[in-house]
């Protein structure tokens, strides 16, 4: 396995708190770190992934969407309340 040697700056309180939680738990920085950056990875891909497959969807709906949408010339019916016709008979049964 290849290895390379990363530096980088850290705030010091970011710094005790890991160096605390290291010596509790006997494992070592790079372990704590690895682990956290290997969960990230896979996390990000797995949603670029989703991602990836939801914007096919959408292009491929999309091109087959493409041709205009006729309209009817008919109107629409909405029904009214008027429409039903009820008694108090009706009413009473409920």
């Amino acid at each position: 396995m290849r290895h390379t040697l990363i530096n980088f700056n850290m705030p010091n309180h970011l710094k005790n708190n890991l160096d605390m939680l290291v010596k509790f738990k006997r494992v070592s920085r790079t372990s704590i770190l690895n682990k956290i950056i290997e969960e990230f990875c896979r996390t990000e891909l797995k949603l670029i992934k989703e991602d990836r497959q939801i914007n096919e969807l959408i292009s491929s709906y999309a091109d087959n969407t493409s041709t205009p949408f006729v309209h009817n010339d008919e109107p629409i019916n909405i029904p009214m309340i008027n429409d039903y016709s009820h008694t108090d008979d009706d009413f009473v049964r409920l």
